[in-house]
């Protein structure tokens, strides 16, 4: 089966999962209908799998894969130099390559990556306005989205290397090298790639781990 139509099957194993797991969370996200689109600002991080899922239904919606690639191109470059990728790329006011800023709408939600399917904001739906400049609250889903990545994989793996994984405008790019490329050239590339993927990832993880403590200690003190 060909890359594309094993993420393509996976998606209904993952949504599926999902629902059964998610049930609690999604009761308690504070808004039904995005009305700001404050979750396309934030940087989600991809397996390879999603990012080819993605890219097909992107593709298969009728998207300008030229333009997508552009822009996945443009944000993966910010967010390597950036300090704090994640901080850095919202306050920047950039946005995901598959958001629609016409409808604030996502053109693959069905084929969404799993860090997307797993963020439930529980704050006030206004405060997700570029405007209110306020900390939106979202609820803890980690252990989800490792059980949901866990699953994805095993229904991929077969087709699609599971170690390839970063933040998701480096794995669009890693999609469309994936699609295009042998085996053994993409292997070469992405071994390659491989570092600057880990780096991004190391400033998230540090600098969010910075703000989850800042936000214990104000807790403790209130």
């Amino acid at each position: 089966m060909s890359p594309r139509k094993t993420a393509r099957r996976a998606l209904p194993i993952v949504d599926v999962y999902a629902r059964q797991i998610l049930a609690g969370a999604a009761a308690r996200a504070s808004c039904a209908k995005c009305t700001h689109a404050h979750c396309c600002r934030i940087v989600p991080v991809a397996v390879l799998g999603e990012a080819v899922a993605l890219v097909d239904a992107f593709a298969r919606g009728g998207g300008d894969l030229k333009s997508l690639r552009a822009q996945a191109a443009a944000d993966a470059a910010f967010l390597r130099d950036a300090e704090d990728p994640s901080y850095d790329y919202m306050l920047s006011g950039r946005q995901c390559a598959l958001l629609d800023a016409r409808t604030n709408r996502c053109r693959a939600y069905a084929a969404r990556p799993i860090t997307c399917r797993v963020y439930f904001v529980v704050s006030p739906p206004a405060e997700c306005a570029p405007d209110a400049r306020r900390v939106v609250s979202a609820l803890d889903t980690r252990a989800h989205a490792l059980a949901l990545f866990e699953t994805f994989a095993n229904a991929t793996s077969s087709a699609i290397p599971s170690w390839v994984a970063g933040t998701l405008p480096e794995m669009i790019l890693a999609a469309f090298a994936f699609l295009e490329l042998d085996a053994a050239s993409f292997l070469a590339w992405a071994r390659v790639e491989r570092d600057a993927w880990d780096r991004v990832m190391a400033r998230i993880e540090a600098h969010e781990g910075d703000r989850m403590a800042h936000i214990a200690q104000q807790d403790e003190r209130a």
